[in-house]
């Protein structure tokens, strides 16, 4: 009898592990689009991804009812950030799961084998999508500093942790990611010729 519950109890915590993993694999934040398929998960990483673009794409089993986040994490000097090391990543983000995923440590490491960046910390913010109804959604990525780490999650409707992007569909970013600067209105061009021709001429004045 003994051995039937020890068994029983075995049986349960591996499907339970096994299960947070399929919970993780639903969802993967992909650095480019899969051009053959609008819905074909073309991430493939072994570890968080380099980026530096604006615009990155969400891929995995949406419910339609679920609201997408993107998580976004700053690197931080010594414990300053939010999420440090007394600080679980949920617990700074407003969150009330049942799991330690992902961890400080793994999270630098990660970060480091994306964009090149050891952090100690990070300060956590989250920015928030709407409801998650398609696979390869787009999802526009904010200006943030090298070495800023970037994943997806999900709530549920009741406002529950849902689902959590691996580290292995994750973003590490490697510049910058600012937008192109803007190109000059004709009126700024004309105006900047003007004075331009304005300040030739009393040069040649001055000369004659």
């Amino acid at each position: 009898m003994r051995k039937n519950i020890l068994y029983g109890a075995l049986v349960v915590a591996f499907c339970c592990v096994f299960a947070g993993f399929a919970k993780a694999d639903n969802i993967h934040l992909c650095a480019t689009q899969n051009a053959g398929s609008p819905t074909t998960d073309p991430c493939n990483s072994q570890n968080a991804m380099p980026f530096s673009g604006t615009t990155a794409y969400v891929y995995g089993n949406p419910t339609g009812l679920d609201s997408l986040y993107l998580a976004i994490l700053q690197p931080a000097s010594g414990d300053t950030g939010t999420f440090n090391s007394m600080n679980n990543l949920w617990t700074a983000l407003g969150e009330t799961p049942n799991q330690n995923y992902p961890n400080l440590s793994s999270t630098i490491s990660q970060d480091f084998i994306a964009s090149g960046v050891t952090a100690t910390s990070f300060n956590a913010t989250d920015i928030s999508f709407g409801l998650w109804t398609m696979s390869g959604q787009a999802v526009a990525i904010p200006v943030e500093p090298v070495g800023t780490f970037i994943f997806a999650f999900t709530e549920t409707p009741n406002g529950k942790l849902g689902l959590v992007s691996p580290f292995s569909s994750s973003l590490g970013t490697t510049t910058p990611t600012t937008p192109p600067p803007p190109v000059p209105e004709p009126m700024s061009l004309l105006l900047f010729g003007s004075g331009f021709a304005v300040m030739l001429a009393k040069k040649g004045l001055r000369k004659s």
